[in-house]
């Protein structure tokens, strides 16, 4: 049993994710706020972390960035409504696991969770992995692969 870290501003969502996270055997712990959640990240020990991206006060990246600067193999998937190219590459560049725009399907959801918890947690996060469902960000990364084959690949 995995213990996750939920945080998003919308309730719903969350009492949704916990309840689809116990039903395949996990524990779901809640926050609404940014600053709840970084207390619970330096208090307690967590396997995930998914993360709304867009919340009052302070966004998601903030809780990413606490989350890589304690424990760096901890994944985190970051979920928002507010889907842009610049906040994805923001989030890729800082470790995020996957980045997932809603609404999201939850069976893809849960899909994308088990894949972040069989990740080799010594493994850093690396480009040729990204498993993102963002247009932009794959687009991105489409034009990253081609400039380095078109340049050798070398360094």
């Amino acid at each position: 049993m995995a213990r996750i870290l939920i945080v998003d501003d919308d309730p719903s969502i969350a009492m949704m994710l916990r309840q689809f996270l116990k039903i395949n055997g996990h524990d779901g712990v809640f926050s609404e706020s940014v600053l709840h959640a970084l207390d619970l990240v330096k208090q307690s020990v967590f396997d995930l972390v998914i993360t709304d991206l867009r919340m009052p006060y302070m966004n998601g990246m903030e809780v990413l960035r606490e989350v890589k600067k304690r424990k760096s193999s901890v994944p985190v998937i970051m979920v928002t409504a507010y889907a842009s190219a610049k906040t994805a590459i923001e989030a890729v560049k800082l470790g995020v696991f996957d980045y997932i725009e809603k609404p999201f399907k939850v069976d893809e959801l849960m899909i994308c969770i088990e894949r972040a918890l069989m990740a080799d947690s010594n493994k850093t996060r690396a480009t040729d992995g990204y498993t993102g469902n963002n247009p932009a960000v794959k687009e991105y990364f489409n034009l990253i692969a081609a400039n380095v084959s078109r340049h050798g690949g070398g360094r």
